[in-house]
């Protein structure tokens, strides 16, 4: 996840390094605690400034406005939502929340709408992520299946935090923080699903008895 080079992956994995080593070790996490909060204040401050001041949308890495398209995605359908990587499909239908334009073609990346003038324009759809997990969920499955997927997550981590292997715990922990203001990739969804299967089977087993 590091490899994303972004302020979130930095946080996850301080965040991480403070579960594992708790107390036992707060000495020698200290610098590197101070070194991480050093790298993301670099990270943040060094992209280009609006008005020559600094804003949310700096902070943030510019996420807010996708933030509020997901809302005006999930407002349109909220309990089933648009279906699997939705932001991308609900953008052209919400992104203009005063006029929806008449979509001829939806692809990944870009959309044909028929322009004022009559004639097919194709339009650029800038993410088909909202860049925040929970919205990502919703709008794509709708809040009953956001609260089946959270409700999954929740054992799921509780069963990690409970379990005997903290070094998964913390994998577990550090995937979900990173995840919360980014999005779930095949690329690297596989590491935390072994964490968490992983501290499952880290609960000792029953033993069977059979009765005679």
């Amino acid at each position: 996840m590091l490899f994303t080079n972004t302020c979130t992956a930095i946080l996850s994995l301080i965040i991480s390094l403070s579960y594992l080593l708790g107390r036992q070790y707060y000495k020698q996490l200290i610098p590197a605690l101070a070194l991480g909060l050093v790298a993301i204040s670099a990270m943040t401050f060094t992209r280009p400034l609006e008005g020559n001041r600094v804003s949310v949308a700096q902070v943030m890495s510019s996420r807010s406005p996708l933030w509020e398209i997901a809302v005006r995605g999930i407002q349109k359908r909220p309990l089933f939502g648009w279906g699997f990587n939705g932001f991308g499909i609900a953008y052209p239908f919400v992104a203009n929340p005063n006029k929806v334009p008449e979509i001829v073609n939806l692809g990944q990346f870009s959309y044909d709408c028929i322009a004022p003038n009559g004639q097919v324009s194709t339009e650029i759809i800038p993410s088909y992520k909202a860049h925040n997990w929970i919205l990502d969920t919703a709008i794509s499955t709708g809040i009953l299946g956001a609260i089946a997927i959270f409700a999954l997550w929740g054992y799921c981590l509780h069963s990690a935090i409970v379990s005997l292997n903290t070094d998964l715990s913390a994998v577990a922990i550090g995937y979900l923080t990173f995840i919360l203001p980014w999005f779930e990739c095949a690329q690297y969804a596989q590491v935390q699903w072994l964490a968490l299967d992983g501290s499952e089977s880290s609960f000792p087993s029953p033993k069977l008895s059979i009765l005679q």
